[in-house]
């Protein structure tokens, strides 16, 4: 995607620049939660085993939680006068986790591999406020969405590492 932003201006108080760095790191965000949000979803279709029913429905509130947060995500970047990432392939080389192909895991590994995806899905975020934070005038709508989202993504890291063995 080389058009990052549309060419009407805003009066927020924003640069140009301040934008195109807040969508660049927003669009992102949004290829790396788009792909953990289908595969959380294909997981959620593909799983078999005794514990399938309970994680089943867990999942089922995994991916309806990241269908949202995906979407607020987009939102964001249209906020910003930005153009979201538009197709798979644009949201797969966006991201910074891969598609699960071929032989589904097991319910232990599917919930081994979504907490890895969360976790860095959550470092991708620090790392984007971090330069948020650092850009002048400051991108205060970005930067509390993403603060809020991180703590979204912890709660869920921790049910999932709750969920492994010891």
């Amino acid at each position: 995607m080389t058009n990052l932003l549309l060419p009407r201006k805003t009066n927020d108080g924003l640069t140009g620049d301040v934008k195109k760095r807040s969508v660049e790191l927003m669009n992102g965000v949004l290829g790396t939660n788009f792909i953990l949000m289908l595969k959380t979803w294909v997981y959620h279709w593909n799983m078999v085993g005794p514990a399938f029913h309970q994680t089943h429905l867990w999942f089922n509130d995994l991916y309806e939680t990241l269908i949202d947060d995906v979407d607020s995500i987009a939102e964001r970047v249209r906020a910003m006068g930005g153009v979201t990432l538009s197709s798979t392939t644009e949201m797969l080389k966006g991201a910074l986790i891969e598609e699960q192909v071929g032989k589904m895991p097991s319910i232990p590994d599917m919930i081994k591999t979504l907490l890895n995806d969360y976790e860095v899905s959550i470092k991708q975020m620090r790392a984007a406020v971090a330069i948020l934070d650092t850009l002048k005038p400051s991108d205060d709508g970005d930067l509390n969405f993403l603060q809020d989202l991180i703590m979204r993504r912890e709660k869920d890291a921790w049910m999932l590492r709750s969920n492994l063995s010891s």
